[in-house]
């Protein structure tokens, strides 16, 4: 009798979830919801995807990414002589609990 009384609280509460689940759509969340032209609404553009290499360059030389060496190879444009570092990155901070 146990049993049977858990298993209708259970079916009971996925039954709750199944129908919360399913109420946006029985209220009309598929609806289009329009913009009143009264609040004089325009599309954002969207945003520029400039990015200045020589900035980036100096960015990754302040932060030891790249070496002086490195970066007067990128300015003459002979970035395919450019190596990847064979150096490993700085270890990681380890957090102490």
């Amino acid at each position: 009798m146990q049993r049977l009384k858990s298993l209708r609280t259970w079916m009971g509460a996925l039954t709750a979830i199944a129908l919360l689940a399913a109420w946006p759509a029985v209220v009309g969340a598929d609806e289009e919801t329009v913009i009143p032209p009264e609040m004089n609404w325009t599309a954002t553009p969207p945003a520029s995807h400039y990015v200045d290499g020589g900035q980036l360059a100096q960015f990754l030389l302040k932060k030891g990414l790249i070496t002086p060496q490195e970066l007067a190879l990128l300015e003459r444009g002979e970035f395919s002589q450019v190596k990847a570092s064979t150096q490993p990155c700085a270890p990681s901070r380890t957090v102490s609990r």
